[in-house]
């Protein structure tokens, strides 16, 4: 009999993978890199007021973010280490504020506009 894993246990596992990793990820990122910078070129001149980013990781696409007038930006991430080398990397303004966890198990609050930069294949 095949054992099938659970969504959590899954969902546990690619953050510990990533966790793993995240000290070497921007290294590797090449293919994110590219599509962190084709994303950005999509923002709107006129910004939302509050911005949520999915699967933050280590800052590809925050930066990009960050560079534009916002009142808020959510930053979520399932892996704790690569959050915290997007804090090594940026300085994070006030109006930002870290949601650690499976964005497909939290509530986030209402915003004007979501975002995410090679998430969703997870």
């Amino acid at each position: 009999m095949i054992k099938q894993k659970s969504e959590n246990n899954i969902s546990q596992e690619i953050g510990k993978n990533f966790s793993k990793y995240a000290h070497v990820y921007d290294k590797h990122a090449q293919l994110q890199k590219l599509m962190a910078e084709k994303l950005a070129s999509f923002l709107p001149n006129d910004m939302p007021e509050q911005i949520l980013e999915i699967g933050c990781g280590t800052g590809l696409f925050t930066k990009y973010l960050l560079s534009q007038h916002a009142q808020k930006i959510f930053l979520n991430d399932i892996s704790d280490k690569m959050i915290e080398c997007m804090k090594l990397k940026l300085a994070l303004p006030p109006y930002s504020q870290i949601i650690a966890g499976n964005a497909e198990s939290l509530k986030f609050q209402m915003v004007d506009m979501i975002t995410a930069n090679a998430v969703f294949q997870w």
